[in-house]
């Protein structure tokens, strides 16, 4: 079954009926932002509760992966044994929903303070981490996640993790000479617009491994933990 298509067509249908939708209502990412969606306009379209589960449904079996645990999370099931919820199930969610008035402002605050130095469990870990995968985080984000980082320092635990990480691997001979090179050449880190004179220089000032930095610069990617990306001048 194409499920691309019917879920085109669904989204196409409550687009040419979003003008008349009344009652309750809530915000649906055409493109989910865990696939590159933005928040744009265009992107983003208004369905009553009912029709945005019955959205995350067919994007979970576009998709799969993360979007089935979306999908458990909107219809709070207690019980993984059964990816796919009942048409009960689904009723039900929707109704509690569109029943739920909005969280105020200040309730979110208290939320927040009581929630602040709690640790995660490792399988509230675990549930995290399978929700963010595939998430891309705006260059906004993640240059205020960079500027966040800079200059904190790692825990001795946190430099053991790593290490043990790492201990075994090999690194070949011509990486060796490649890392050697590009230690030697001026590096700018995009995201501060600071210029240093080596990689060296710019993993002692940001507390960073000189491998990210080379990762960065050779795959022109952003770091994923301190949101810095690096270049060659």
């Amino acid at each position: 079954m194409n499920y691309k298509k019917i879920y085109d067509d669904f989204i196409k249908d409550r687009r040419e009926k979003e003008e008349t939708l009344t009652g309750y209502s809530e915000k649906h990412h055409i493109i989910p932002r865990a696939r590159g969606g933005d928040d744009s306009f265009e992107n983003i379209i208004k369905l009553s509760a009912l029709d945005h589960i019955r959205a995350h449904l067919l994007l979970a079996k576009i998709y799969g992966g993360s979007m089935w645990y979306a999908i458990m999370i909107i219809v709070k099931r207690a019980s993984k044994a059964r990816r796919i919820p009942t048409k009960l199930q689904i009723r039900w969610a929707a109704r509690v929903r569109a029943n739920t008035p909005p969280m105020a402002e200040e309730t979110k605050q208290k939320i927040a303070l009581a929630s602040t130095g709690r640790t995660h469990s490792e399988e509230t870990r675990r549930k995290l981490s399978l929700a963010n995968i595939g998430k891309k985080r705006s260059e906004e984000t993640k240059q205020k996640i960079g500027l966040a980082n800079i200059g904190k320092k790692m825990s001795e635990e946190h430099k053991q993790k790593i290490a043990l990480a790492k201990k075994g691997k090999k690194i070949s001979e011509e990486s060796k000479q490649k890392m050697a090179l590009a230690n030697r050449k001026p590096i700018k880190c995009n995201t501060t617009n600071q210029v240093f004179k080596c990689v060296t220089d710019s993993a002692e000032h940001f507390k960073i491994s000189k491998s990210a930095i080379l990762g960065s610069i050779k795959n022109s990617t952003t770091l994923k933990r301190s949101g810095l990306s690096f270049s060659h001048v």
